[in-house]
């Protein structure tokens, strides 16, 4: 959905991410060949923080997932395997 701000598919990392979420920042957009008309992509890079532990691969990798299946739900978007 080519149409949707970037700023709103952010404003779902944070959402979906909750406190562990310490910065979300999109770093590239691309659109056109190779990819189908009327998508685009965006690359976002977040860093995930709990204040009083250090995270585990299984709780940071729960917090991707839930804002992957968000962002799915929401706009179709697609993990960018890579």
């Amino acid at each position: 959905m080519r149409d949707v701000p970037a700023s709103e598919r952010a404003l779902r990392f944070l959402e979906a991410g909750g406190d562990m979420i310490e910065t979300c920042v999109l770093f590239d957009v691309f659109s056109g060949t190779p990819l189908p008309e009327g998508k685009k992509s965006l690359a976002f890079s977040i860093e995930l923080r709990a204040p009083d532990r250090t995270l585990t691969d299984e709780e940071a990798d729960a917090v991707v997932r839930r804002i992957a299946e968000r962002l799915a739900s929401e706009f179709g978007a697609e993990l960018r395997a890579g």
